[in-house]
């Protein structure tokens, strides 16, 4: 879908342009390849960008926690890179009648989704450190990332959310062996 571009991402862009023009007119000539160049700017011109621009930090459990702490990722979702978070719809996992589901059936049920694919830990940690990035849509209830198992131990997985506690973002995890509500909303995007 093609975006208009305006204001200060104009501006950064359209500077950048002139910075490579400016280093190709320059007397002493291209400092880099500029074969290279060609073929990267047409490249970003057909809109297949680097895997450096597509791709999220990858978030680190014992780097988070600390020791003995793992994830595993879905298969779907590890094809995930940045999206654009307002596109993200929730599933409580909740069938007809039900107000409570049990962690495990309820994460079997959001990744048995044919239709759309749950955020991974990469996407908390994307979020949790750029709070600027959280659409309003994630304001209410626990946003929960059912891309990622969660081990702190070898027997127990768990799950991290997001919430807001009054203007502040915080986190904590729940074990997928406890009872999930209306309240826990896992993110996933539509494919």
């Amino acid at each position: 879908m093609a975006q208009r571009v305006a204001g200060e991402l104009y501006e950064l862009v359209t500077g950048k342009l002139f910075e490579i023009a400016r280093q190709l007119r320059q007397p002493g000539g291209y400092p880099y390849n500029a074969n290279f160049l060609n073929d990267a700017l047409q490249e970003l011109i057909e809109g297949r960008f680097p895997s450096s621009v597509t791709r999220l930090r990858r978030f680190d459990p014992e780097k988070f926690f600390g020791t003995g702490c793992a994830s595993v990722r879905d298969v779907r979702s590890a094809s995930l890179g940045r999206i654009d978070y307002t596109k993200v719809v929730f599933d409580t996992g909740l069938r007809d009648t039900e107000t409570i589901v049990r962690g495990d059936v309820r994460r079997a049920r959001i990744l048995g989704r044919e239709d759309a694919v749950a955020l991974n830990l990469d996407h908390f940690l994307d979020l949790w450190t750029n709070p600027e990035k959280i659409p309003e849509s994630f304001k209410q209830g626990l946003i929960t990332f059912d891309g990622d198992d969660l081990r702190h131990t070898a027997d127990k997985s768990d799950m991290l959310f997001l919430y807001r506690l009054g203007k502040e973002w915080s986190w904590d995890w729940c074990g997928l062996d406890d009872d999930f509500g209306a309240l826990h909303r896992s993110a996933l995007l539509p494919v």
